[in-house]
């Protein structure tokens, strides 16, 4: 499923796109991010024919654990990079960060590590009243400047302190480009109630997707999610969620509804004039906010367990564990996993970040066994009071530095297209992503050795991870 709700009004796709990736995401610019992920990726993988979108994401519906509120809250001005090689670690960039009154994250600038120049910088610009990130720009250190290579906006529209309509431009080759258009009805009571996606074509904006949201029984929550697809004179149901379940967080707050978090509920897709059951899942919550969601298929008329994701936080709420395992033969299967080891000093910051991933291939002495891959390290940490810490993972781009090839494990089923350019803006290799895979191999064998920008370009984002080519 790819996500139902494509660009949150507060956290959008964008802040995945920092290019020192995941750790930092996860760790340093919490209050940039929506939330971790539940895999979606592997409900299109696991049915070979993927359900298109996740419902209670596309009411703009965060995972679970999405929200961890601090007052204050620390950030680290400053990162180092390491990777994992046959001698150890490896430096690979150094990183300044600056943030504003919230706890955003609004520069970000990556120098050489060994030679300490510029690489790239990162700018990040914020709507005052909704938080939401409405300006993403990315420049290349050139001649002695910052030269923009390509960027993201949003603009808003807002209509009784609530966003009616926002647009998303993207900037490539030197022009800002309209791209999306999404419209939002709301009931008397400030719910969503709509939302209408329009895609730019020869200058004309075309009706896309439809959602309809539902509150059965008076209830404050949604209780179904449809999606609609225009099929050029008409909306055609598509697909829905049902039964959805929430947590007690967003039972707390139903009237910021950007907040709520489903942690039940069940998939259907419009099968010949009728719906017809696909998938549910169901969460079990533990200690520190840690929880395993499971995944059933439908199967003979029954559900039947399919998969799961165990997701783990330490007591300071910082995430350890993210694995995605497979039902087989009634045992469960790792089928990819990252771990987080943090190092913590006498104030609770994080001082250093070891990240491992579970290896996968066989060839490999190591094979089902969690390996070093990359490691933060953090320092001048400042205080920041009235900022929100929430998390979000993005894609994951592994292993890197690469020789051969690279695997990219996608958190939503988007499709797109990868980019693999050079630091001087030539593209090296480009390469098309399925949607029926969650993880996916793009050989890289043929590029010399150097650094790379990898983009992935989905749904009018642009997602982006440096690489070192050995």
């Amino acid at each position: 499923m790819e996500n139902y709700y494509k660009k949150n009004v507060a956290n959008s796709y964008w802040h995945k796109i920092l290019v020192l990736g995941i750790l930092f995401l996860a760790l340093a610019l919490t209050s940039l991010a929506q939330g971790k992920k539940t895999s979606r990726a592997h409900q299109a993988a696991k049915k070979g024919a993927a359900l298109r979108k996740d419902a209670s994401q596309r009411v703009g519906l965060s995972n679970l654990s999405s929200r961890r509120t601090g007052d204050p809250v620390r950030r680290p001005q400053n990162a180092v990079s390491y990777s994992w090689g046959s001698n150890g670690w490896n430096e690979n960039y150094k990183y300044t960060y600056t943030y504003n009154a919230s706890g955003q994250v609004t520069q970000e600038i990556t120098t050489a590590g060994s030679s300490n120049t510029n690489q790239t910088k990162t700018t990040f610009a914020y709507d005052p009243a909704t938080k939401q990130l409405t300006e993403y720009l990315f420049y290349y250190w050139q001649n002695g400047a910052w030269a923009l290579q390509y960027g993201n906006k949003s603009i808003l529209t807002v209509t009784n302190n609530r966003v009616s309509q926002e647009i998303y431009q993207s900037y490539e080759e030197g022009t800002w480009k309209n791209v999306e258009k999404e419209n939002y009805s709301y009931d008397a009571a400030g719910k969503p109630v709509e939302i209408l996606y329009y895609e730019m074509e020869n200058g004309n904006w075309v009706p896309e997707e439809k959602t309809i949201i539902e509150y059965a029984g008076g209830s404050a929550l949604p209780t179904t999610v449809t999606e609609q697809e225009w099929s050029g004179s008409a909306w055609v149901n598509d697909e829905r969620e049902v039964n959805m379940v929430w947590d007690e967080a967003s039972k707390a707050s139903t009237t910021h509804w950007r907040d709520w978090n489903v942690i039940a509920s069940e998939y259907q897709e419009f099968v010949n004039g009728a719906w017809v059951n696909v998938d549910k899942r169901s969460t079990a919550f533990q200690d520190n906010g840690s929880y395993i969601e499971t995944w059933y298929e439908w199967v003979n008329n029954a559900w039947v367990i399919d998969s799961r994701d165990v997701v783990v936080f330490d007591a300071k709420g910082n995430e350890t564990l993210n694995q995605y395992e497979i039902r087989e033969n009634n045992a469960w299967v790792i089928n990819w996993g990252m771990k987080y080891l943090h190092t913590y000093n006498s104030t609770n910051d994080i001082t250093e970040t070891i990240m491992q991933m579970y290896d996968t291939d066989p060839s490999n002495s190591t094979y089902k066994t969690y390996v070093n891959a990359e490691r933060y390290v953090y320092s001048n940490y400042q205080t920041i009071l009235s900022a929100r810490k929430e998390l979000e993972l993005a894609h994951v781009v592994y292993p890197n530095p690469v020789q051969d090839r690279i695997s990219i494990k996608l958190d939503n089923m988007a499709g797109g297209t990868l980019h693999v350019i050079s630091l001087t803006g030539q593209k090296m290799l480009i390469a098309q992503l399925s949607r029926t895979s969650a993880l996916q191999d793009i050989r890289v064998d043929n590029l010399p050795a150097g650094n790379y920008i990898l983009q992935i370009h989905a749904e009018g984002n642009v997602r982006t991870k440096k690489i070192v080519k050995l």
